[in-house]
């Protein structure tokens, strides 16, 4: 740009696609075997017991300790890392939480804090904005106490997780408000949706109910139903009727572009560390490609067969999926396909029936307006 103006050539346009910056880096990342977003599982331990929660063993002994994850900063730093994803457990039951955080920013990490907000109190988060997170994303998992409590299975966590997203924003902290959209509280979505904008928060949404990591298949009984997705779809398009929110269409590609694409980004340019230091694709995929007790991570990340055989499936690889009209618009897990099926290639029938239910509303949308 400076060399432009020197020669009096008009400056080039900058891209406005919302994420292209983004979506450039994740592309020189990958193209350079650099993990550019970790994901680290500071402990299993929790304060709440959510129902949903995919974590069932919970002992914290033999965890890491802070010595050792000091070591594992170093080299993610070393391999090029930039972002962190603090996860759990609840992270912020580990006593020596902000010595951790403060040495990932001592090695220039910008970090992101997932949390229940139960723990955060004003000198919790006087700590916080010490350290200036990039967000802090806290699960909000109904529209009143009751809902929310039921969820969590705890009395109180939801005016104490509210008074912890309070104190962050009164403190310029960005925070992002989360639900799983489940039986128990998707008929409260546009109360959630208030309390959100009342807040002057971010949300995310997500209808994908994992499955426990020990191989239970219980939390399948808390999805929501077809009827129910599609209620709560119908609630926020008619929410404002001037804005129609019918997503846009999936940029064109040819079929053989669609073939070769990977299905998913697990160990493409991420990963994430347990907090007993195994490494895996992500936090849904629990193929083990190694330990941090035995190996290092550069030796993990560069030299796992398994994580090179996750990092060469291509949607033709798919036994279904590959042929299906709806790919590209649908949410498919390769974790979850593996935990409902058995099979990584496989489909993940939950996401197929997200994917049907969002697509023949939207289509039913498309029709009015023509």
């Amino acid at each position: 740009m400076v060399e432009a103006a020197k020669r009096g050539d008009a400056p080039q346009e900058v891209p406005k696609r919302p994420g292209f910056l983004m979506q450039r880096l994740r592309a020189k990342a990958r193209a350079n075997d650099v993990p550019l977003h970790m994901m680290l599982e500071l402990t299993n331990h929790c304060n709440l017991w959510c129902r949903h929660c995919y974590i069932s063993d919970r002992p914290p002994r033999g965890e890491l300790t802070l010595d050792e994850l000091k070591d594992i900063l170093d080299q993610l730093a070393a391999e090029g890392a930039l972002f962190l994803t603090f996860s759990g457990g609840e992270p912020l039951v580990r006593k020596d939480f902000f010595q951790i955080a403060a040495y990932a920013r001592k090695k220039e990490f910008a970090f992101t804090l997932f949390s229940n907000g139960t723990l955060i109190t004003p000198e919790v988060a006087d700590r916080l904005q010490e350290l200036c997170p990039q967000r802090v994303e806290i699960s909000l998992l109904g529209g009143k106490a009751s809902t929310h409590d039921g969820i969590t299975q705890v009395r109180g966590s939801f005016d104490r997780a509210l008074r912890g997203a309070r104190l962050l924003i009164e403190r310029g902290i960005k925070v992002q408000l989360k639900t799983t959209w489940m039986r128990e509280n998707i008929e409260e979505s546009e109360q959630i949706l208030s309390l959100v904008d009342e807040m002057g928060a971010s949300f995310r949404g997500a209808s994908l109910v994992i499955h426990r990591r020990d191989g239970g298949a219980e939390t399948a009984d808390l999805r929501a139903t077809v009827d129910q997705l599609r209620a709560m779809t119908q609630r926020s398009y008619d929410q404002n009727p001037d804005v129609k929110r019918i997503p846009p269409d999936p940029v064109p590609l040819t079929e053989e572009q669609k073939q070769n694409m990977s299905p998913c980004g697990a160990g493409q340019t991420s990963c994430r560390i347990d907090s007993y230091g195994n490494v895996y694709p992500c936090a849904a995929l629990d193929i083990m490609l190694g330990s941090l007790g035995e190996e290092t991570f550069a030796t993990i990340w560069h030299s796992s067969e398994e994580l090179e055989k996750v990092r060469a499936i291509r949607v033709s690889d798919l036994t279904e999926c590959s042929s299906c009209d709806l790919f590209l618009r649908c949410n498919r897990c390769a974790g979850l396909a593996r935990m409902e099926t058995g099979s990584l290639l496989g489909p993940s029938p939950q996401a197929c029936m997200t994917a049907h239910a969002f697509e023949a509303f939207y289509e039913e949308k498309r029709c009015e307006l023509h």
